[in-house]
């Protein structure tokens, strides 16, 4: 598996939750990664207010949008391949 820092980690796990995929041991099968680790990633996302939880359900918010949006449609010209694919508008 290449080497992903901590930001791409963090934007894979949010394409996760942006493409409705919300349950840990999904995410953690998608990413390879443990669930402790996609857990304090869902923590930092939430801190950062790129997450929202609302009772049991995650959902991207429009901070979390707009983020994807750049790192989704400018990954070519960024040199980073998204892990997670996932069709961003332009928010």
């Amino acid at each position: 598996m290449p080497y992903r820092s901590l930001f791409h980690r963090s934007l894979d796990v949010l394409t996760c939750v942006y493409n409705h995929e919300t349950q840990v041991e999904a995410i953690c099968q998608q990413l390879g990664l443990g669930p402790n680790h996609v857990e304090e990633l869902i923590s930092k996302l939430t801190e950062w207010e790129l997450l929202v939880a609302y009772s049991s359900e995650l959902t991207v918010s429009e901070r979390g949008k707009n983020v994807l949006s750049f790192y989704h449609n400018y990954s070519e010209a960024l040199r980073v391949t998204p892990m997670i694919r996932a069709s961003v508008p332009d928010y």
